[in-house]
C-alpha cells in the first residue's frame, strides 16, 4: 500500500502507511473511515499524529506544521 498523500492549499501532507494500516490479530486492518457522499473530507488521528494544527478563529483559518512527535522520517 502507498503513503496517502493530502494536498491543501499546494502544500503535501504524508500518511504513512503504517498509519492507516494495522494488523489485528493476523488481519490488516484500514483505520480510514468514509466520510458519505459530502465530497469533504474529514482528517483523523492519523493526519494528527504527524501534523500539528493551529486554528486561529479570529481570521477563520487554520494551518499545519509537523509535530516533533511525528515518525514520518521513521518509514
Amino acid at each position: 500500500m502507498p503513503d496517502l498523500t493530502f494536498t491543501i492549499e499546494s502544500t503535501d501532507y504524508v500518511i504513512s502507511k503504517h498509519q492507516y494500516i494495522i494488523n489485528r490479530n493476523g488481519h490488516c486492518v484500514l483505520q480510514i473511515a468514509p466520510t458519505g457522499d459530502t465530497g469533504k473530507a474529514y482528517l483523523g488521528i492519523n493526519f494528527f499524529e504527524n501534523y500539528y494544527g493551529v486554528f486561529d478563529m479570529d481570521n477563520k483559518r487554520v494551518g499545519f506544521a509537523e509535530s516533533i512527535y511525528s515518525d514520518l522520517s521513521e518509514h
